[in-house]
């Protein structure tokens, strides 16, 4: 089975970070999150990759390449106009179109028992099984109503008013598992949006959209202060939990002598660390930073390229690069 990953948006809600990287290649403890979502997909069986590209392809195409190095193979979707989330799965129809196939957005990350996923989609004839979790926030995100079978009973304003009282709420994750034959219902050409033009019109058509429910671990990094929670759930080993962590924080302690290492860390290549710094906890240090004499490091994310000056403190903070060396 294979998966496709949507990674072709413009990570509006991150600028400016993303003004310069795509949104899930944004750093997470010195790996992009898209890396640890693939390690994760690879973990839990899925070796065969669909990544959709247009926002600053170059630096995810350059990056995985065709995915060998990784464990996994990756074919590329590449879109020279974005062409919305129901566009870019169509347009990838023909690496698609064999079999069952799933959907996952490039920003989040999650715990998911994938199997259990596919014999819920199985056992309902499902034409899509949308993965969905109670939220106390549920109205913020849209609500997803499902009745006692957990089939699709209302999509964000779309419901079957006779219905709506019986119904639980749940939100989308953004992660769903398809039946190729709905790509049929999918127009042939140009920018369509999966939630305005496909969901809605197979609720309406009466075709079987059912609803996972999950309880599992769920998080996007819609913002800034997301991004920087995420890292922190990662080092507590809260989500992605089947990745191998290798931070060697005792290496790490002998190797730097006169700074105070506080753990978890994950440090880069080619780091500089003056004495009488304190780094971490929680902290991610990017390749070629140079962190000057007696600074203070913690709860923070470090790009590349980066040099803090002496006796700084940067805590609570993410530093990106531009692409050349810059201060702090």
């Amino acid at each position: 089975m294979k998966v496709m990953i949507l990674a072709a948006g413009l990570g509006k809600r991150l600028r400016p970070l993303t003004s310069i990287i795509p949104k899930s290649m944004v750093p997470v403890s010195n790996k992009p999150l898209l890396e640890h979502l693939i390690d994760y997909l690879k973990q839990a069986g899925f070796k065969e990759l669909v990544i959709n590209l247009h926002h600053h392809p170059d630096i995810i195409k350059g990056y995985f390449q065709d995915g060998s190095a990784f464990g996994v193979k990756i074919d590329y979707s590449m879109e020279r106009e974005i062409l919305g989330t129901a566009g870019g799965i169509k347009a990838a129809e023909p690496l698609l179109k064999d079999d069952l196939f799933l959907v996952i957005n490039s920003d989040i990350a999650f715990e998911l028992d994938f199997a259990d996923v596919i014999k819920f989609h199985k056992k309902n004839n499902a034409l899509v099984t949308m993965v969905v979790r109670e939220d106390k926030d549920v109205e913020k995100y849209g609500v997803i109503g499902l009745d006692s079978s957990c089939r699709v009973r209302r999509f964000l304003d779309l419901s079957d008013e006779a219905r709506t009282g019986t119904l639980k709420k749940s939100m989308f994750t953004g992660i769903a598992l398809f039946n190729p034959s709905v790509l049929k219902e999918f127009p042939d050409l140009g920018y369509s949006d999966i939630t305005k033009d496909i969901y809605p019109k197979l609720l309406t058509d009466d075709l079987p959209i059912f609803g996972y429910v999950t309880d599992k671990y769920w998080i996007d990094i819609g913002n800034p202060e997301k991004y920087l929670f995420l890292q922190k759930e990662i080092f507590s080993k809260k989500v992605f939990q089947n990745v191998s962590q290798d931070r060697e924080e005792m290496n790490l302690q002998n190797r730097y002598s006169d700074v105070k290492i506080v753990p978890p860390v994950s440090f880069g290549e080619n780091l500089k660390i003056g004495k009488g710094s304190i780094i971490g906890p929680y902290a991610s240090i990017g390749n070629n930073c140079i962190i000057e004499n007696g600074s203070k490091l913690n709860n923070s994310i470090l790009w590349d390229d980066i040099i803090i000056t002496e006796n700084s403190k940067i805590e609570n903070s993410i530093v990106p690069n531009q692409m050349n060396m810059i201060r702090v």
